[in-house]
């Protein structure tokens, strides 16, 4: 009687053995027919593309970047671009860096304003870290109160909108 409990109980435990293998192998084959297996995954993006509209007029011809170091220019190894006739460019930014460093515009004489024609003395302007879509001279005064005194840019814009009386956004393409 023992010998065949026994002999039950390893034909049992080998029958559940060989149906774990089977769901293991099905399991291994991704799923449905078709013969054609499972496509890989998609590759995850690790870059951003960031939207920036530069204006005073539309300007033509200027270098936007990612102010990385924070040194107020755009240098090597900073996402960088250059301005089409409406003055948009779109960085490509690594997702780590969006939304931590504010954005550049070195605008040169070599540049178009859409209002006034050929740039006659190159400029910089500047917008904060999370309000890059638009850079302006509004933009760049709120920078450089962030920069001055620290806060954010929602309080910087409520500081700049008191002391010029302007009642809408700093950071709207006007």
């Amino acid at each position: 009687m023992n010998r065949q409990r026994l002999s039950h109980s390893m034909r049992a435990a080998r029958a559940a053995l060989g149906m774990g293998a089977v769901a293991l192998a099905l399991a291994g084959c991704g799923g449905g027919g078709g013969g054609g297996g499972s496509s890989p995954p998609a590759p995850v993006s690790t870059t951003t593309s960031v939207p920036v509209t530069v204006i005073d007029g539309a300007i033509k011809g200027a270098v936007v970047c990612l102010d990385k170091n924070g040194n107020g220019i755009c240098d090597a190894g900073e996402p960088t671009g250059t301005t089409d006739a409406s003055g948009n460019v779109t960085l490509t930014v690594d997702n780590a860096d969006v939304g931590m460093f504010p954005v550049v515009v070195m605008v040169g004489t070599d540049a178009v304003d859409a209002d006034t024609g050929p740039v006659p003395v190159a400029f910089v302007m500047q917008a904060p870290a999370d309000q890059v879509s638009v850079v302006s001279p509004l933009t760049t005064i709120v920078q450089a109160q962030i920069a001055s005194s620290g806060g954010t840019s929602a309080q910087a814009a409520a500081i700049v909108q008191s002391q010029t009386g302007l009642t809408v956004s700093l950071f709207s393409n006007y």
